[in-house]
């Protein structure tokens, strides 16, 4: 143990035993070197990368969450154009006498097009004074087919979306 010429000094004059004077002539624990002891914080290099990974990871999920929010949009205007496209044909449905004709309009932001007409018949009857040839079948009903189709400006260009259906109705003359 080193001791200073100051403390032998002060020491010197103390009374008492050796112990005594070992004590008092001691320095303090906190003027003796000590040996390093580990560190219990974070680096700054460590924190740095943390702060960097959860960075990336944040803005991955921030991706995600904006084309998830385009794609529910993208949903929504389809879902409106198909419910539009079927209240057309819908409509067409309940008339009683149908016409052939195309009619189109705008609703919003949504450009429609429907269509009536009749489907060509291919029921065939046999006539006779034609040397067995075939004909088409005499009646008062016929098949008609309706269409509508309606557009849109999504945001990777022009959509449409076209919803058919077919019914039977008296032959317009």
């Amino acid at each position: 143990m080193i001791v200073t010429r100051h403390l032998l000094r002060a020491c010197a004059g103390l009374r008492g035993g050796l112990k005594a004077r070992r004590r008092a002539c001691t320095p303090a624990r906190s003027l003796r070197p000590q040996p390093r002891r580990r560190s219990r914080g974070f680096t700054l290099l460590e924190v740095t990368v943390a702060v960097a990974v959860m960075g990336v990871g944040i803005v991955g999920a921030l991706e995600l969450f904006t084309g998830s929010m385009k794609l529910a949009g993208e949903v929504d205007n389809q879902t409106k154009a198909v419910v539009l496209a079927r209240s057309l044909v819908d409509e067409s449905m309940w008339r009683t006498v149908l016409q052939e004709e195309t009619r189109s309009g705008n609703q919003g932001k949504y450009s429609w097009t429907l269509e009536t007409r009749p489907i060509d018949r291919q029921l065939l009857g046999l006539d006779e004074s034609s040397d067995d040839k075939f004909r088409d079948a005499e009646g008062e009903l016929g098949l008609w087919q309706i269409s509508a189709e309606v557009r849109w400006l999504g945001t990777n260009g022009e959509k449409s979306v076209v919803v058919q259906s077919a019914r039977i109705s008296e032959k317009s003359s």
